[in-house]
């Protein structure tokens, strides 16, 4: 949202406002000289500036303040003013420390994370050492109580591309890593944290308080720790983290877009290092099967289909071992799925078959149901258009009474599909549109997207070409909002911190890969 220049009037009013609130003003010429500058009609270099001239000490430095301050040529400018000044006032070593890590943290940092890190060893950074310092910096570094972050891209720009040196960086970026790395490998929160040496949490009167304190630490090191380790190019370190079963339940529950990402970066560098996943999964309690599945999920999403594959027949195994007849059937039809992906339809073919024969056994209608749809995609993939319809009618007919919507839609979808490639126009067209139908009523966006390509496919066979373009105009629409909307839900639900850190998880992707 673009924010229009501050009136004249306006500005006095807010100098007047803003230097009363410490019994402060201004004389007219030096009011003059403010609002006579560019700058000043930008609101935040006009906030930032009244909150510096509320700094300084004396009445007799505030023309000299003024000048100088007014010699910059941006917000950015102005900020590594105010850098200088806190460096005065506090000490260049903290603020600079600070501001680093501050910096290279994609998410913010909190400040019990921050003071641990930038404390000489063996002790931690005493309120009245850090106390003042971020009092004077609230307005620029902290978002929310107890969390610290760069609130806007003038500041971002000032801190990383004038501020800081490259060593800064590196050095931050590395500090960061060591904390984390050891949270992230600590079970209980009473240990010491690598070369650090402290106490997670320290000079704790209780037990559960100290518990929760750790795994809210332990959180945050999952959140930031694989972007610094992608940075910094220190793959190993990398693969031991994402391979640790307690990060991976952490993040196929929070983090399950970025999860993908580091292991598809990870698999460009290591190649072959995600079949590590396969290796020690204990499947002798429920969590272990889940955490198998959606390993099996993972590799599929980054294209590693033998590990996938791997998993899912450990998992067979399994279920056969302790005759559970319903989870092997879908874990069957999992199955058979990756081995279309991976050009094997013959096989899935077969897969499909063993799961209809599953749950008939255990006579489960609706995973028989299943089965013979999918039997049915990979019977067309085969060629055999009339056997594929069969299997899908006979999927139809099971479903239509049991009022499973969601898997009747997908029914009808590749049904509709065949029959259209086939010639059967009237049909084609009537399953295409039950399935967009019941995609509508359901929410289901992606279905519904599918059904609209495969209508305008169709229709396009049909010469209705004007109908077929509004179809895949609705379509590409439809794609285009759920892109937007993982973008936005992944931040929010990621970070749950509203402003600024919002932006940074957004962008987030992309930023951590660029090192």
């Amino acid at each position: 949202m673009a924010i229009e220049p501050l009136a004249e009037d306006l500005q006095k009013a807010l100098i007047r406002s803003y230097l009363s609130r410490v019994g402060r003003g201004l004389d007219k010429v030096n009011l003059e000289r403010i609002v006579a500058s560019p700058l000043a009609k930008h609101a935040l270099f006009l906030r930032v500036l009244l909150s510096e001239l509320q700094a300084v000490g004396t009445y007799a430095e505030l023309s000299d303040q003024i000048a100088s301050y007014l010699r910059v040529t941006s917000v950015s400018d102005l900020y590594t003013e105010v850098f200088r000044r806190w460096e005065a006032d506090f000490g260049s070593t903290l603020v600079r420390k600070s501001l680093a890590l501050i910096a290279v943290c994609a998410n913010g940092i909190s400040e019990e994370d921050l003071r641990m890190i930038i404390a000489p060893p063996h002790e931690l950074l005493e309120s009245a050492e850090w106390s003042p310092f971020l009092l004077s910096a609230e307005l620029e570094l902290s978002p929310r109580p107890g969390f610290l972050a760069l609130t806007n891209d003038h500041i971002s720009d000032a801190v990383i591309h004038g501020y800081l040196r490259s060593e800064d960086e590196q050095i931050a970026r590395e500090q960061v890593s060591k904390l984390y790395q050891a949270v992230a490998s600590t079970a209980v929160g009473f240990t010491f944290v690598g070369g650090v040496e402290k106490r997670i949490p320290k000079l704790l009167d209780h037990v559960d308080e100290a518990k929760k304190r750790f795994s809210e630490m332990q959180e945050r090191a999952y959140c930031e720790l694989p972007a610094q380790l992608i940075w910094l190019n220190d793959w190993d370190s990398l693969l031991e983290v994402l391979k640790s079963s307690d990060f991976l339940d952490w993040a196929f529950e929070h983090a399950r877009l970025e999860l993908g990402q580091y292991w598809r970066e990870l698999s460009l560098h290591r190649p072959g290092a995600s079949l590590v996943l396969c290796e020690d999964i204990d499947l002798s309690s429920p969590s272990g099967l889940r955490h198998c599945s959606s390993i099996a999920g993972l590799l599929d999403e980054i294209g590693e289909l033998s590990g996938a594959l791997k998993a899912l027949s450990m998992l067979d195994e399994h279920y056969r071992r302790e005759r559970s007849w319903s989870p092997l059937g879908h874990s069957l039809l999992k199955k058979a799925d990756l081995l279309r992906k991976a050009g094997n339809s013959k096989s899935a073919l077969d897969v499909a078959r063993e799961a209809e024969a599953v749950f008939a056994g255990c006579k489960e209608d609706a995973g028989v149901a299943f089965a013979l749809a999918e039997q049915g995609r990979f019977l067309a993939d085969l060629g055999d258009g009339d056997g594929a319809i069969r299997k899908l009618q006979i999927a139809m007919r099971t479903l239509q009474p049991m009022g499973l919507q969601a898997p009747l839609a997908v029914v009808y979808n590749t049904l509709g599909s065949l029959l259209f490639k086939r010639g059967d126009m009237n049909r084609g067209t009537e399953y295409l549109k039950r399935a967009e139908t019941i995609f509508r009523e359901i929410g289901d966006l992606g279905g519904l997207a599918r059904a609209l390509q495969n209508q305008a496919l169709a229709l396009t066979l049909d010469w209705r070409l004007r109908d077929a373009r509004k179809c895949r105009e609705e379509a590409a629409r439809i794609l285009n909002e759920m892109m937007r909307n993982q973008e936005i839900s992944t931040g929010q639900k990621e970070n749950k911190v509203d402003g600024p850190i919002r932006r940074w998880s957004r962008s987030r992707l992309p930023w951590i890969f660029r090192g």
